[in-house]
C-alpha cells in the first residue's frame, strides 16, 4: 500500500486512548459487591467466572476497602473457608515486612496440640489460647528496641492481638535471631503472648495471607469435621457460617486501567497524512498485531475533539481504544 504525502501539513498529533484489564501478576485489585445471594460454593465460582475470585483480605487497609464495597451490608461471603489442616500464622501481616524464611523461623521449646504461640526465653511454646500473659505489642512508628511494647496487664491471646492492633500496629512476631535478642531484653524470663497462632482457614485463592479480623471473643480454633465459611459483618468482622447458607458476596475484580499517550508524528520523517482513512487503517492494523498478546479486545479509531476547524489546523487528534 502506497501512502501519499500531505502537501499542506508539516507535523501531526495522535492521542492514543489505551485502556484494558491487567495481567494477574501486575494487576490492581478491587473489591466488588454481588448481591443476588448464594451458597459460598456458588459465589465461588461465581466470581471465578466473573472476576477473579471470592474477596482475599491481606491487611487492615485491604480490610478497610472491602468495608467500603459491603456499603452497610451485613453477612457477605468472602474467600475465607475451614480446611482441614491447621497451619501455623504471624498476626502481623504487613507488606514486605518478612524476608526469605522468616516467616518459618520457628524455634520451638515446647510444641502442643494448642494453637496459641507465647514466648519465653528465646523459645516459642505452645499454649492454650484462653491462658492469661503480658502480651509485647509491635509498634512500626519507632525504631529499635521502642518498636516492642509490653502490655501492663494480663490478658487472653485474642484480647492481646485486639490490645495490639488497637493501641499499636498488632501482636510482634519474632522473625531472627536478632529480634528474639530484643524481645529477651524487653521482657526478661517471663513467657508472653506474641503474634503465633495456628488455625485450619484457608482461602479460595490459595493465598498465604494470615490476616483474620474476627468477631471479639469468637473461638475460632475449633473442631475440623464442621465445614465453615466467613463472613464479613456491617462492623468489618468476620465471623463462620454454615457454607450451605444463601448469602450476598464480595469478589475480589481485575480494575480496569486507562492510559493516554500523545504522540508526535511528523512529515518530514514519515510523509503521513492521518485524514487519509488508507493511513489511519494502517496504523490501526500495525497497533493491533502489537497488541496481540497483551489480553485486550476491541481496538477502534474516535475522534478527538478540537474547536479549529480542520483546514484551520496545524494538528489534529485521534483516540485509539481498546479494551
Amino acid at each position: 500500500m502506497s501512502i501519499q504525502r500531505p502537501r499542506n501539513m508539516d507535523e501531526m498529533y495522535l492521542l492514543l486512548l489505551l485502556s484494558g484489564l491487567c495481567s494477574l501478576s501486575s494487576c490492581v485489585i478491587e473489591f466488588k459487591l454481588f448481591q443476588n445471594p448464594m451458597t459460598w460454593d456458588e459465589a465461588r465460582a461465581y466470581c471465578r467466572e466473573e472476576c477473579v475470585d471470592l474477596a482475599t483480605v491481606d491487611d487492615m487497609e485491604e480490610m478497610q476497602a472491602a468495608l467500603k464495597a459491603v456499603k452497610g451490608g451485613n453477612g457477605v461471603w468472602i474467600g475465607l473457608q475451614k480446611g482441614s489442616q491447621r497451619r501455623w500464622h504471624w498476626s502481623l501481616t504487613q507488606k514486605d515486612f518478612y524476608k526469605a524464611g522468616e516467616k518459618d523461623y520457628l524455634i520451638w521449646g515446647q510444641q502442643t496440640d494448642n494453637n496459641c504461640g507465647s514466648y519465653k526465653n528465646g523459645l516459642l511454646y505452645s499454649v492454650s489460647c484462653d491462658r492469661l500473659y503480658f502480651a509485647v505489642c509491635f509498634d512500626e512508628t519507632k525504631q529499635g528496641q521502642d518498636r516492642y511494647v509490653l502490655s501492663s496487664g494480663k490478658m487472653d491471646w485474642m484480647a492481646a492481638r485486639e490490645y495490639c492492633r488497637t493501641h499499636y500496629t498488632d501482636l510482634t512476631s519474632v522473625r531472627n535471631e536478632e529480634e528474639s535478642q530484643i524481645l529477651q531484653e524487653v521482657v526478661g524470663a517471663q513467657q508472653v503472648w506474641i503474634g503465633l497462632f495456628r488455625d485450619p482457614w484457608e482461602w479460595s485463592d490459595g493465598s498465604s495471607s494470615s490476616f483474620r479480623h474476627w468477631m471479639a471473643d469468637l473461638v475460632v480454633f475449633t473442631d475440623l469435621t464442621v465445614k465453615e465459611c466467613v463472613i464479613v459483618r456491617g462492623s468489618g468482622r468476620w465471623e463462620p457460617q454454615k457454607c450451605t447458607d444463601r448469602r450476598q458476596f464480595l469478589c475480589s475484580c481485575e480494575k480496569s486501567f486507562k492510559q493516554f499517550h500523545k504522540v508526535k508524528i511528523s512529515s518530514k520523517d514519515s510523509g503521513l497524512d492521518l485524514n487519509d482513512p488508507a493511513v489511519k487503517e494502517a496504523i490501526l492494523k500495525h497497533t493491533k498485531q502489537q497488541l496481540s498478546g497483551a489480553n485486550v479486545g476491541v481496538v477502534q479509531w474516535s475522534k478527538h475533539p478540537d474547536k479549529r476547524e480542520p483546514d484551520q489546523s496545524s494538528s489534529s487528534g485521534c483516540k485509539l481504544f481498546y479494551s
